[in-house]
C-alpha cells in the first residue's frame, strides 16, 4: 500500500521519463559515465546523480530557437582560426617591434638571453599570420554572400577590413623597419610612434569592433559560452587595452629615456599588452567553445530519448 502512496506521489516528469530510454551516447555531466541504454528516471550507476539531469544538461532547447545557421561547420571552423592566427601575428608584430627599438635590442645583446632570430623575421613571421587571419575570413564572407548571416553579416564584414588594415600596417611597419631611409620615399618622415603603434592600433580596434559584433551572436548557440559570464572576455575590455597600450606608447616618445615619464610609460605599456593578451586568450579560448556547439550541435530530446517498446 505504501510503495503504491509513493509511486503516486511521484513527480510527473519522473512518471514520463520512467518510459524513456536514453538512445544516444551521453556522458553524465559529473562523472563523464555513459548512460545510454538508461531510462530517464534512474540515478547514474558511478556517481549517484539523477540521469534526468544529464539529459537537461545535453540538450539545449534556447539554441533550437535561433534562426537556422547556413555552413555552422564553416563558420565553426574559421572562427577559432581568424582569432589565432591574429593572436600569433600580434605576438610576432609586438616582438618585432621590440627588437627593432635600440634599447631593447642592446639589453637583449647584452643578457643571458641568445636571441637566435632578427626582428626582420619576426616581422615576416606576423605577416604570414596576418595574411591567414584575412584568409580566414574569406570563406565565411561567401557563406554570407551565398546565404545572409541574420544579424551576423555587419560583423564580419568589419572583421575583415579590420584583417586588411592589420596586414597593411604590420607591411607599413615591416618596411619602415628594414628598408634604408633612401628605399622608403613616404615613410621617411612619419614618426615611429604612427608606424609601430597608430596604425596597428587603429587596425586591432576595428577588428575588435568586429569581434564583438559577430562573436557573441554566434555565441548563443554555445550553452558554455552563454552561461559562463565571468570567464567571458567583454570586447569592451580589448579595446580600453588598446587605449592603454598607446598612452603608453605616448609616454614613452614623448620623454626623455631616463626620465621617471619613460618608466611609467613603459609600466603602462605593458600592462595594456598583457591585456591584450588575457583578452585575445580567452577570445580563442571562447570561439572553441562556440566551434563546438556549431560542427557537434547539441541533440534535441527527441532524437537523445526513445520510448521504451
Amino acid at each position: 500500500m505504501q510503495a503504491d502512496e509513493s509511486k503516486e506521489q511521484k513527480p510527473p516528469i519522473l512518471n514520463d521519463l520512467s518510459r524513456v530510454r536514453i538512445a544516444l551516447p551521453i556522458n553524465c555531466a559529473w562523472c563523464s559515465y555513459d548512460l545510454k541504454g538508461l531510462t530517464g528516471d534512474v540515478d547514474c550507476p558511478e556517481c549517484g546523480q539523477p540521469v534526468r539531469l544529464s539529459i537537461f544538461e545535453t540538450i539545449d532547447p534556447a539554441a533550437k530557437k535561433l534562426y537556422r545557421l547556413p555552413s555552422p561547420k564553416v563558420i565553426g571552423n574559421m572562427l577559432p582560426l581568424i582569432v589565432s592566427s591574429f593572436f600569433i601575428s600580434v605576438i610576432g608584430f609586438l616582438v618585432a617591434a621590440l627588437l627593432s627599438n635600440t634599447q631593447w635590442a642592446t639589453a637583449l645583446e647584452t643578457s643571458w638571453i641568445d636571441f637566435p632570430m632578427q626582428y626582420s623575421d619576426f616581422y615576416i613571421f606576423g605577416l604570414c599570420f596576418a595574411s591567414l587571419t584575412f584568409l580566414f575570413t574569406l570563406p565565411i564572407i561567401k557563406v554570407n554572400k551565398d546565404e545572409h548571416l541574420e544579424g551576423c553579416n555587419q560583423g564580419i564584414r568589419v572583421i575583415c577590413l579590420g584583417s586588411i588594415g592589420w596586414l597593411l600596417s604590420v607591411l607599413i611597419a615591416f618596411v619602415y623597419e628594414t628598408m634604408g631611409e633612401g628605399m622608403r620615399p613616404g615613410l621617411a618622415y612619419i614618426p615611429s610612434m604612427v608606424v609601430d603603434t597608430v596604425f596597428p592600433a587603429a587596425a586591432v580596434s576595428i577588428l575588435f569592433v568586429g569581434f564583438k559584433m559577430f562573436i557573441p551572436r554566434i555565441g548563443n548557440r554555445s550553452r558554455v559560452f552563454r552561461q559562463s559570464q565571468v570567464s567571458r572576455q567583454r570586447m569592451n575590455d580589448l579595446l580600453f587595452a588598446i587605449i592603454v597600450v598607446c598612452f603608453g606608447r605616448l609616454l614613452i616618445a614623448s620623454n626623455p629615456v631616463d626620465s621617471n615619464a619613460y618608466y611609467f610609460g613603459t609600466i603602462i605599456l605593458t600592462m595594456g599588452m598583457a591585456l591584450v593578451f588575457v583578452g585575445l586568450g580567452y577570445t580563442v579560448w571562447n570561439t572553441l567553445w562556440i566551434r563546438k556547439s556549431l560542427i557537434s550541435p547539441p541533440p534535441s530530446i527527441q532524437e537523445l530519448i526513445r520510448p521504451i517498446d
